[in-house]
């Protein structure tokens, strides 16, 4: 996977020619192939700007390891740039060029509509994202909150532990109490769902042990002291 909050010059660069390449074509290209072309860019960048947290307007699943599930609407922009293009190259060039970016265009069509099946439910969209993102401990929090829905504890409790070890790392590494304080919190919501599973399913000394790590974390929360108080009482 792709670390985004590092630097990539060579990605970079990479877009930063292609983009001056298409900038150099549209002289050829004629005005509303121009206008399609400016205007879905546009749409696409101005449209991408809730998903990548530029304006925050989704916070539980506003992450770049989901971000694919956010692109229906900038795709829309995508779609106007190819036909700008399409239109384009018919106006100026043979239909050899035109057929070889509409095949490109169907493939990635396609493609488009087989990641329905990633996007049909939340299990098989934090799964995906576990699959590619395992490392992040939000995405492993999303995953197991999607198999506990479903009710299936066992791999619910089992993302949430892994979640658990990842912020720990992060904790362990972060400079600041308050970046520390971050992450003891995400950690408080891992061990405090455990403990309500374990709580919901009768298992008393799970839900001891689990909710006692819960007040060494946040040993002012009256609702955990409150559960292990009921925890010990049916042990």
């Amino acid at each position: 996977s792709l670390d985004l909050l590092s630097s990539h010059w060579a990605a970079n660069m990479t877009l930063g020619v292609i983009g001056l390449g298409l900038l150099g074509c549209l002289r050829f290209f004629p005005p509303v192939s121009r206008f399609l072309i400016v205007f879905g860019a546009g749409w696409f960048v101005v449209a991408q700007l809730t998903t990548i947290q530029i304006i925050p307007l989704f916070w539980e699943y506003s992450h770049m390891s989901l971000a694919e599930h956010f692109s229906y609407f900038p795709s829309i922009g995508m779609f106007l740039m190819g036909l700008g293009l399409v239109t384009g190259i018919l106006h100026r060039w043979n239909v050899v060029f035109t057929s070889a970016l509409i095949a490109l265009l169907v493939i990635l069509t396609m493609m488009t509509i087989a990641q329905n099946a990633t996007w049909a439910s939340e299990l098989a969209l934090f799964q995906r994202s576990a699959q590619f993102e395992g490392h992040l401990g939000r995405v492993q929090q999303l995953f197991g909150d999607a198999h506990l829905q479903r009710k299936e504890y066992a791999p619910g409790i089992a993302a949430h532990i892994r979640a658990i070890k990842i912020m720990n790392r992060y904790e362990a590494i972060a400079v600041g109490e308050k970046a520390k304080n971050y992450y003891r919190a995400l950690d408080f919501v891992s061990v405090t769902t455990i403990a309500t599973v374990y709580l919901n399913l009768g298992d008393w000394p799970s839900a001891v042990a689990w909710l006692r790590r819960a007040v060494a974390l946040n040993p002012n929360n009256a609702d955990v002291h409150e559960n292990l108080g009921i925890a010990y009482a049916e042990s």
